[in-house]
């Protein structure tokens, strides 16, 4: 069905689009349908739109555009991605980049979901806010307390602007928060930044909908439409349809998702696959340390869960826990991380090199699967960081040796899940001892077990553990000693992160 120029100022007007309005637009114009003759091509179609927003709101109005680019979900610490909000392109249709070409436009900061607006109410919407996608002092947490209407051509309404940031204020329980890391272009400056994002658990029931939230809407009067060619234009009140939503998230926490409802930590378990572990027994020192040391201990592990488990069988004491995503001090407690297989094996000996106990894979590790050469593998053997490595990602290994050869074949099948960070609490009136425990410090561990007698003990997988296990205990008064703590970036925290 053919439209014209005034078909689509006329369709934007009875939608309830008016001078002066701030619009936030999601578009698919080809679904719209046959444009005027003299648009020959996606340019001027989008033009053709372009000049319709400006006329539809006016000198006064402003609009608002997404530009999402994901950039730091591509960044390895061996090569961090750039976002350059001049030039790094938005990844979701044709629009969104020719928006960025005007002459005028400014756009946002945010690595992953980046927002382009043109008018004077884009500088407050799009500027000053904190290093984080959905959460509060986001893009989209100004949005829905402002006065902006959202605008959807060719999508329906069931194309939520702020449903990731509805999901955190409801902190729905098949989404978490995840750090990233990247690099971020302000004029001349290129900075190191850490990014708070929102994703959701690898399963269907937890893939984003809002069709029924966008329909059920539609019949409480909040959507008004009009017709456009074969499509309709659909406008709303970002803030009546915020309520709206948030209403029926109050008593559905799933409601803008596929669903159905399920326990998010059963279907991880069951995505990732339980690892098979032996039952310690009645305690031997020597022996628990033999079973202990053929469990990979990682931040959150279910080797680690797993050796706490079989202590309290035997020790009694408390199992504190904090589920992936969920603050502690200045850090995000991270996913599971589970190492399935790996191999590294030089193909000119044959030989795999993770038999020498002196390599390892490194912690938190990306899945990774083909042939390097030594520089390649230099590259990613003990890489250099300056933040935890579940923040500052990578596949790689970690060697107390130099790694020789020319030609590596790698095999890393590792998987991240929704988890919980654990920590073990032997309470006693004496000091308190916070263990944390890996390998180089599993005799201190049944050292520890076999000697206690006052002393509080704290077995801990990492230093976030250790904060998990004083925020539960604030307020106590006896010398806290640390053994086997690890890396610099912990100390002090994270002041990347202070502002969260």
């Amino acid at each position: 069905m053919r439209y014209r120029y005034d078909d689509i100022v006329r369709a934007l007007r009875e939608s309830g689009i008016e001078e002066g309005d701030t619009v936030f637009f999601t578009t698919s114009l080809g679904m719209v349908g046959i444009p005027p003759p003299e648009v020959t091509n996606q340019e001027d179609l989008n033009r053709l739109f372009f000049q319709a927003m400006k006329e539809a709101v006016g000198a006064k109005g402003t609009i608002l555009v997404p530009t999402y680019s994901y950039t730091f979900g591509k960044s390895r610490t061996t090569n961090l991605a750039i976002f350059d909000p001049q030039t790094t392109p938005a990844e979701i249709g044709p629009f969104p980049n020719f928006f960025l070409r005007q002459e005028g436009v400014r756009r946002n900061l945010d690595p992953m979901v980046s927002v382009a607006g043109l008018g004077p109410k884009s500088q407050e919407l799009l500027e000053g806010n904190l290093p984080t996608s959905y959460g509060e002092g986001s893009f989209f947490s100004k949005l829905v307390r402002s006065n902006a209407k959202c605008c959807s051509i060719g999508l329906g309404p069931n194309w939520t602007p702020f449903i990731h940031y509805a999901d955190w204020v409801y902190k729905v329980p098949f989404r978490f928060d995840k750090l990233f890391v990247g690099l971020i272009k302000e004029g001349e400056e290129i900075k190191k930044r850490v990014w708070l994002y929102s994703v959701r658990i690898l399963a269907d029931e937890s893939y984003p909908d809002a069709h029924r939230a966008g329909r059920e809407a539609e019949e409480a009067g909040i959507w008004r439409f009009s017709k456009l060619g074969r499509a309709r234009v659909y406008s709303a009140r970002i803030r009546d349809y915020f309520e709206f939503v948030c209403a029926k998230l109050q008593s559905n926490r799933w409601y803008l998702a596929r669903g159905p409802a399920r326990d998010v930590l059963e279907i991880e378990r069951k995505r990732v696959g339980v690892g098979c572990f032996e039952a310690f027994g009645p305690f031997d020192p020597i022996r628990w340390r033999l079973q202990m040391s053929k469990i990979r201990i990682d931040t959150v592990s279910e080797g680690f869960t797993h050796i706490i488990q079989q202590i309290q069988n035997y020790f009694g004491g408390t199992i504190g826990k904090k589920r992936s995503g969920e603050w502690v001090g200045d850090f995000v407690v991270p996913e599971q991380w589970t190492l399935k297989r790996a191999a590294l094996i030089d193909l000119e000996s044959g030989e795999d090199l993770l038999t020498n106990p002196l390599i390892r894979v490194r912690s938190y590790s990306l899945p990774f699967s083909g042939e390097v050469d030594d520089t390649t593998l230099q590259a990613h053997t003990n890489i250099p960081n300056d933040l935890p490595p579940f923040v500052d990602r990578d596949w790689g290994f970690e060697s107390f040796q130099p790694i020789t050869g020319r030609r590596f074949k790698v095999e890393i099948e590792s998987n991240f899940s929704l988890g919980e960070l654990c920590y073990l609490d032997l309470d006693g009136p004496g000091d308190i001892i916070v263990c944390y425990i890996k390998e180089s410090t599993l005799q201190v561990v049944v050292d520890l077990l076999a000697t206690k007698t006052n002393q509080r003990i704290v077995l801990v997988s990492s230093y976030v553990g250790f904060l998990c296990w004083l925020e539960k205990n604030p307020n106590t008064n006896k010398p806290i000693h640390h053994l086997g703590i690890e890396g610099e970036y912990f100390k002090g925290g994270n002041p990347i992160l202070a502002g969260k």
